[in-house]
């Protein structure tokens, strides 16, 4: 017998009834691969579910069985852990880090398995997916999971279920007693839903079924389950655990579902306030419904009272715009969670999107004492979240989440759930021509329906990004290879973008903090613009355009609050890229005789940047062709740290932009680019992609079935285009670079003075 300590299952193994240790735990206790063993928890079982269930006897030993499997770990797991998911957590009443122990056992044959659904389940169920738990350890009170995919063929279907046809069984009895296993020839019975059985919510939720956002959950686990489950968890260090936490981040990120996962993980009665039954025209009302649920709540303690939207109830009482009823609520919501003592186990989680309108007198320690912010998920919590979303679909063998979650870019919880219904749709519509839809859908045609990679990428045609509708309207996808020349300037952006993103280590041990902003100046047309967008996608990050005078408005106050509404969701998205496009027409310098409109909009952009993750998650990146324009407090180190010239480009530049402008191009043997090139001297980056556009145009004029570009059409080119600079303009251009480096060194040397 060996004692482990419980983490969370990989994502393979949710529902598999599985559980892995380290191989030299494995050899060590002579434990083989797909054994089953016997998994123990040191506590009982809580009396309230053996009433619910109406059994007998109420000391049953809390234990399980499982199949036990070894795998490389990563250094997270080592020696002296087991892996667990929450369903066999919820089967065994034991939580993340707690302690179990396993030794092998003897395993009977069942003869009998009787199941109570946790949800409301149809009347009828295919006995052919009840196969599914053959081979599966049980033993009573086991919580499993069984996926009835030939419902789809089932015509009583027209009851709503939105769970993939997914539910949920408590084992009520086995015969034999024990631990036994499913064959072939065991009888299952399923009985009736009875409501009773959700008593406290048991299983319902688990941490698995809510993909990524592991350090969130661990801190919430840390400070609500833990504190829940042991109620002394704090008295020796004489601390009361938290009472209350707020969830927020953007609508559909999936703050709700956290905390029902965390209510269910908790396995303590959960009081979910309606906000839509509270907020009525009768105050006496309003306040008796809210009395009701805090008094509900210290009656079944442990208990956690879960209010959505919690906003809604809690509006900032010094707004002019609230009214007298929205204040009173706000107080006796403020008077309720002061009622709750220290040493009652109640604990208040609210969610909100909007936690500027919560009232300030809410966000302080004694009430909503922890905020636990949850942003746009990273590409590894999307990948997450899409295995648990497709689980129980079948997939073809070619599907690549991986990809899908770094083509997801900025995507929301809901937004997956989306695509994957979308990628569902399209799966279908492969099958609906051989379908007659007045009749019952097909079995042995629908037992071939597989998810495809390429039902995915039509999927992301019809789904956009829920955290970036307000201010993007695409995903960059320009790489590195799209831009021809800038080497340097390349590589100046990969070490103030790429850089602290790949390396967070080699900085912290340097000792230093990565830029905070880049700016790019230099004459129209050089590709600032596309660089800005290549160094986000290659970065993988979320890319946030904003065009100058869109944030413009002559109303009081608004250009300001749009420039803090873009700032907060970048930093909800992180890692973010906001490129400020033509900077100069909101960062112009500011004049003595006090234009207050625009000191304003300087003064809180000023406000915003020096706020900014200094990890390197939020970079910001201006271009501008009037760098003599911007007001100086901008270009000093700690703001736009890097000033960035993209010049006119020379001979060699000019040459790998027209390969890159002609690679999918069909040229004929008498184009050389590097004639072509040397013609083009002045030429920007624009100019060059004009000339090639125009050449193709000429050559589809001359003949519509034409598939070739000759040096006669580039040469026709020629004449009609023609470069955008001069001379003269180049030579500006570069005196203005060195002055604006020199105005930047001397800033600093002044820094410098004045500080010794």
């Amino acid at each position: 017998m060996v004692h482990l300590k419980v983490v969370h299952a990989l994502p393979d193994d949710i529902g598999k009834r599985v559980v892995r240790a380290t191989a030299d735990v494995m050899k060590s206790f002579n434990f083989f691969e797909d054994e089953i063993i016997e998994i123990i928890s040191e506590r009982k079982r809580t009396p309230a579910i053996i009433k619910a269930l109406k059994m007998d006897h109420s000391d049953i030993s809390i234990d399980t069985g499982s199949k036990a499997w070894d795998k490389d770990w990563d250094e997270e797991r080592v020696e002296g852990y087991i892996t667990m998911d929450g369903l066999l957590r919820a089967s065994i009443e034991c939580s993340l880090n707690s302690v179990v122990r396993i030794d092998k056992t003897a395993i009977k044959k069942a003869r009998k398995v009787v199941l109570q659904p946790l949800h409301k389940i149809p009347s009828v169920l295919p006995e052919e997916d009840k196969y599914q738990l053959i081979g599966v350890p049980l033993t009573t009170l086991d919580i499993i999971e069984m996926n009835f995919r030939h419902l789809a063929s089932v015509e009583e279907i027209s009851v709503d279920f939105d769970n993939n046809f997914e539910f949920r069984f408590i084992v009520t009895k086995v015969e034999p007693n024990g631990l036994v296993q499913v064959g072939p020839e065991t009888v299952i019975i399923i009985k009736e839903h009875s409501p009773q059985v959700m008593i406290k919510g048991i299983g319902t939720l688990t941490y698995e079924d809510f993909g990524g956002y592991w350090r969130q959950k661990k801190r919430i686990h840390e400070l609500i389950e833990l504190p829940l489950r042991n109620p002394d968890f704090f008295k020796p260090i004489n601390i009361n655990f938290p009472k209350g936490v707020l969830i927020s981040g953007p609508s559909g990120v999936g703050k709700s579902l956290l905390a029902r996962t965390v209510a269910s993980e908790s396995n303590v009665t959960t009081i979910l306030v309606d906000v839509s039954h509270i907020l009525t025209t009768d105050l006496a009302e309003v306040e008796r419904q809210i009395r009701r649920y805090f008094r509900e709540a210290k009656i079944k303690a442990p208990s956690i009272i879960l209010i959505d939207d919690i906003d809604l109830i809690a509006n900032n009482r010094d707004k002019m715009t609230t009214s007298e009823i929205t204040r009173r609520i706000t107080t006796l919501l403020l008077q309720e969670i002061d009622s709750i003592k220290e040493s009652e186990s109640i604990l208040m989680i609210g969610t909100s999107s909007r936690v500027d309108e919560i009232d300030p007198a809410f966000r302080r320690p004694g009430r909503l004492d922890v905020e636990i912010n949850m942003g746009a998920p990273d590409s590894n919590d999307r990948e997450e979240i899409l295995l648990i979303l497709s689980r129980n679909i079948p997939t073809e063998l070619d599907l690549n989440l991986h990809e899908i979650a770094l083509r997801t870019k900025g995507f929301l919880g809901a937004d997956l759930t989306m695509v994957v219904k979308q990628a569902s749709i399209q799966a279908f519509r492969r099958i609906l021509p051989s379908i007659d839809l007045r009749e019952k859908l097909p079995t042995n045609l629908l037992s071939t329906l597989r998810l495809s990679q390429r039902d995915f990428e039509e999927a992301l045609k019809y789904v956009n990004a829920s955290a970036m509708k307000e201010i993007i309207s695409d995903i960059p996808d320009t790489k590195w290879n799209d831009i021809g020349g800038l080497d340097d300037q390349r590589k100046e952006l990969q070490e103030a973008v790429e850089w602290p993103l790949q390396y967070p280590e080699a900085f912290d041990e340097m000792g230093i903090t990565p830029p905070s902003g880049v700016l790019l100046f230099g004459p129209p047309g050089t590709g600032k613009t596309l660089l800005a967008r290549a160094v986000a996608n290659e970065s993988q990050s979320n890319f946030i355009p904003i065009r100058g005078p869109e944030l413009a408005s002559k109303w009081f106050g608004d250009t300001e609050k749009a420039i803090r509404d873009v700032f907060r969701r970048a930093r909800e998205m992180a890692p973010t890229v906001i490129f400020f496009d033509e900077v100069d027409s909101l960062m112009r310098v500011r004049s003595s005789s006090g234009d207050g409109n625009l000191d304003r909009i300087i003064n809180q952009f000023l406000t915003e940047l020096d706020g900014i993750d200094k990890k390197g998650r939020v970079l910001i990146i201006g271009a501008t062709n009037r760098p003599e324009l911007l007001d100086p407090a901008i270009i000093r180190p700690g703001r736009f740290d890097r000033l960035v010239y993209i010049p006119n480009p020379n001979l060699e530049a000019r040459k790998k932009i027209l390969e890159v402008h002609t690679q999918n191009m069909p040229l004929s043997e008498d184009v050389v680019l590097d004639a072509i090139a040397a013609k083009t001297n002045f030429y920007v980056g624009a100019d060059l992609e004009n000339l090639c556009r125009e050449a193709a145009m000429l050559a589809l004029r001359e003949d519509i079935e034409n598939r070739i570009v000759k040096l006669e059409h580039f040469e026709q080119a020629l004449k009609k285009t023609g470069a955008s600079m001069n001379a003269e303009l180049v030579k500006n251009f570069d005196n203005m670079a060195r002055n604006l480096r020199g105005k930047v060194n001397s800033l600093r040397r002044k820094n410098l003075d004045s500080y010794m």
